[in-house]
């Protein structure tokens, strides 16, 4: 067997290897690669919902958050696991566009941590108000919906006939729904109800909820 025929088997070898090793590039087949960002969905009140592309892991995260004015902003991870990551942006502006990035993340199989950034909008905010209202004659309970969500700092409401105000207690609240028992109401009459207390969770504004309802 000549040197030179030894020389092309090895040349051929290599050659196949090499082609190989290209092909498994392109298919994806390392698992190293830095941690992506598949989705951002702002929910609501400053909150923000991210959905990772691969599997992450995180050391100390930590994250930043600017908005286009060039606003810094405090933000606060509030849950993480291996594919997702939530926070909150405190006391943000309604209507601009948030750069955040988070630091000490790494793609599962990654040698080293790093970051990732993305960018995500929080709308201008309209008002809460009331979307529903619904009497329980049973119960002789009230409950009333809201289109958005509210914070609540120690809410009255006050429900009366236009002559005659009831007394009224609130059994339960969210943040969205107000419950509340009143005794003396009469099925097919007409109400009026004034909420007070709540703060747009999007707007971050106070606000009185009024209207009126048939029991």
């Amino acid at each position: 067997m000549t040197n030179n025929y030894l020389f092309k088997r090895i040349a051929i070898q290599l050659s196949a290897l090499a082609c190989a090793g290209a092909m498994m590039f392109q298919a994806g087949i390392p698992v190293q690669a830095a941690a992506k960002i598949q989705r951002a969905k702002y929910e609501d009140g400053g909150e923000v919902d991210i959905d990772f592309r691969t599997r992450v892991q995180y050391r100390n995260p930590k994250i930043t958050v600017k908005d286009n004015t060039g606003k810094s902003y405090t933000a606060i991870i509030t849950e993480k696991d291996s594919d997702d990551l939530e926070f909150t942006i405190r006391r943000f502006a309604p209507g601009r566009r948030y750069t955040y990035k988070i630091t000490g993340i790494r793609a599962l199989g990654d040698k080293s941590f790093g970051s990732v950034t993305g960018t995500i909008s929080i709308p201008a905010a309209a008002a809460p108000k009331i979307k529903r209202v619904k009497f329980d004659a049973r119960d002789k309970e009230v409950e009333f919906s809201l289109t958005s969500k509210v914070r609540w700092n120690k809410p009255v409401v006050k429900i009366s006939d236009g002559k005659k105000s009831y007394s009224v207690r609130i059994t339960e609240r969210d943040d969205d729904e107000l419950e509340v028992r009143v005794n003396g109401l009469k099925k097919g009459k007409k109400y009026q109800y004034t909420i007070t207390g709540a703060t747009g969770k999007s707007s971050g504004k106070a606000v009185t909820l009024k209207g009126s309802f048939i029991a």
